[in-house]
């Protein structure tokens, strides 16, 4: 578990955390990365180690009764690592 958005030039109100489940038995995905944008504006954040990787939403997410259709305008960039997040939302990217 790693958290990234930390220090004197991180987003404020937003948390990132990654989770490695590379070899660990009974993983779903490869990767997982949450957010939580607690702020009450959208908020992207930009971790230039997670660039060129396969992030898509959770299936969760992207399911057509998903509980929260906001999380359908969270993105992920892979060319510079960023990630959008709407107001006040939680979302988890994840790589199978």
């Amino acid at each position: 578990l790693s958290f990234h958005n930390t220090g004197p030039s991180q987003v404020p109100g937003v948390l990132l955390a990654q989770l490695d489940g590379s070899g660990l038995p009974g993983a779903n995905f490869q990767e997982l990365v949450l957010l939580i944008n607690a702020d009450a504006a959208p908020q992207t954040v930009t971790v230039g180690a997670l660039a060129g990787k396969r992030y898509t939403p959770h299936p969760v997410h992207r399911a057509a009764a998903a509980a929260d259709a906001r999380v359908a305008t969270a993105t992920y960039t892979p060319a510079s690592g960023a990630f959008s997040v709407p107001a006040r939302t939680a979302v988890v990217f994840v790589i199978d």
